[in-house]
């Protein structure tokens, strides 16, 4: 039942996004901003025996590496939290070889969004000067 009032609620944001005209930029209202999916990356914890701050990539992520991250839940969202978990991650994003990388994701989360996602880790190296 909350899928279909987030997916109506959403649909409505996205029409009026829609209907407007010209060279406007559109605000989304405070109060629609709780039907939005939202996501934070996810915290890394200290660990101990390594004296470092670590992810648990789960075995998906063999190297360490700044483009590694993880999406989950925002913790500020309730309908988040209630539908997903606190700890559900919706995508992972590692590096798995020099020049090999690992991307997993689940719904609510497209193909195209994590592909896109995943792009920004190399924006930087994108660019040409």
């Amino acid at each position: 039942r909350g899928n279909k009032k987030r997916l109506s609620a959403n649909l409505n944001v996205i029409q009026r996004l829609n209907a407007q005209r010209g060279d406007e930029y559109v605000a989304v209202e405070l109060d629609e901003q709780e039907d939005l999916l939202t996501f934070e990356t996810k915290k890394p914890s200290w660990n101990e025996e390594l004296q470092a701050w670590t992810l648990n990539f789960n075995g998906r992520v063999k190297l360490a590496s700044k483009k590694n991250f993880m999406l989950v839940p925002n913790s500020k969202n309730e309908a988040m939290d209630e539908e997903f978990g606190a700890d559900t991650v919706c995508l992972r994003f590692g590096k798995v070889q020099k020049d090999r990388f690992s991307l997993d994701f689940r719904h609510p989360i497209s193909p195209f969004q994590a592909f896109a996602l995943a792009l920004t880790t190399f924006s930087n190296k994108l660019v040409v000067t």
